[in-house]
């Protein structure tokens, strides 16, 4: 009898959690088109690439975007798929000669990163959301490196944290490779929760080109008012089948 009333009640209050449906792009950065132009209905606003610290400019080259082939691990142990094709033309962000190298030590924190110096964006949830993905395409220049980014995110005011880092070495040259990094650690937004995502980058000498930046996430669905009155109905209905039970029992 015990055991019946306990999985009922396990039944209703699992049914009447909030669950997060498919993962769907929030916003995402082409450089071959309007920068910011595909920005989800689940968020209220999405700002445009912004930059502090660094020099970013956009190249654009005619050709085929030529991939690193993956999966695989790059110069600072960091695993990569393939990267994103285009057969008409290459167009990508570029910072230009960031002045930091890479410190596996990670003495300051941010694995020798200046912290004053990235590429950032800023989301604003319309409605309760939980974090999918980062995700960009990144390629190297020149003859030295590693060369790329550390990526930090900060949910409201409470403080960045690393989520990932790439870093690639010539001969990889313009080769692009796919990164993309778990959100799950950061802890789902409610409407109008805003987070922020930067880029630091860092390079022994040259520039660093990245491209196809994207964050997924997926809305929380929550159950309507009819779907909490049709569990009372039934959580009413089994109770009085238990105690009908325990009547004929006795």
């Amino acid at each position: 009898m015990k055991k019946t009333i306990f999985t009922l009640s396990a039944l209703i209050f699992a049914s009447s959690l909030p669950t997060a449906v498919s993962a769907e792009t929030l916003v995402t950065y082409p450089f071959g088109s309007a920068v910011g132009s595909s920005v989800s209905s689940l968020l209220t606003s999405a700002t445009d690439l912004a930059v502090v610290g660094h020099t970013l400019n956009s190249n654009v080259t005619t050709g085929t975007y030529v991939n690193l082939t993956g999966p695989g691990t790059d110069a600072i142990g960091t695993s990569f798929t393939t990267g994103q094709v285009n057969t008409l033309e290459k167009i990508y962000g570029q910072v230009t000669n960031p002045t930091p190298t890479y410190d596996a030590t990670n003495t300051n924190g941010l694995f020798g990163a200046d912290v004053n110096s990235y590429i950032n964006f800023t989301i604003t949830a319309a409605s309760a959301l939980t974090l999918g993905t980062f995700e960009f395409d990144m390629a190297s220049s020149g003859t030295s490196g590693p060369r790329g980014f550390v990526v930090t995110a900060q949910k409201e005011s409470e403080g960045f944290s690393i989520i990932g880092k790439a870093g690639m070495t010539p001969p990889a040259g313009g080769n692009f490779a796919h990164y993309s990094f778990d959100l799950s650690s950061i802890s789902a937004l409610a409407a109008t929760d805003i987070l922020e995502i930067r880029m630091h980058a860092f390079s022994g000498l040259g520039s660093v080109r990245f491209d196809n930046v994207t964050l997924t996430g997926a809305a929380v669905a929550v159950p309507e008012p009819s779907t909490y009155a049709a569990l009372f109905g039934l959580a009413a209905l089994g109770f009085v089948a238990v105690r009908r039970r325990r009547q004929q029992q006795a």
